[in-house]
């Protein structure tokens, strides 16, 4: 729970992103994410109280540096008199109800999967490549595997 300081629509070249800082510390919402649609959508803004639900990320480049990739935000309240106009929005139900609701399930549901089969791999240290990489296939077959598995689940 934080309070949203600042927040900026980012693009550079074919990366679009939105830039939140909250509680000293910034994160990134791009565009293939939940949260990215909710500030496209207007539905956050700054001095808003929120729980923002992130990915950590290490840089490709230096290890020691880590992202923090926004997933989704929820709404807590506001931490001034400031209201919001989507504050008064439509009840939230645990039931998706339509298809781009669906949509944007598939995809967290993907992009965790991908997340865990990443740490997976980390956790275990096993199936590097000649380089002592973590092949690009192993992540996404692996990924693919907790996804059907999550699916499975949800049928029954």
């Amino acid at each position: 729970m934080t309070v949203i300081e600042d927040i900026k629509y980012v693009e550079k070249g074919i990366t679009k992103y939105y830039e939140v800082v909250a509680g000293g510390r910034t994160y990134r919402a791009f565009d293939d994410s939940v949260a990215f649609a909710q500030f496209k959508e207007g539905k956050f803004s700054k001095g808003e109280n929120v729980d923002l639900k992130y990915t950590e990320v290490p840089s490709k480049t230096n290890p020691a540096i880590v992202y923090k990739n926004l997933d989704r935000v929820e709404q807590l309240g506001s931490s001034s008199t400031h209201t919001s106009v989507t504050s008064a929005s439509a009840p939230q139900s645990s039931m998706v109800n339509d298809s781009k609701d669906v949509d944007r399930q598939v995809l967290i549901v993907r992009q965790n999967c991908v997340t865990n089969a990443i740490a997976y791999f980390e956790l275990n240290h096993t199936r590097l490549d000649a380089v002592g990489l973590i092949s690009e296939e192993s992540i996404i077959a692996t990924a693919k595997r907790f996804e059907e598995y999550i699916w499975s689940k949800d049928s029954k």
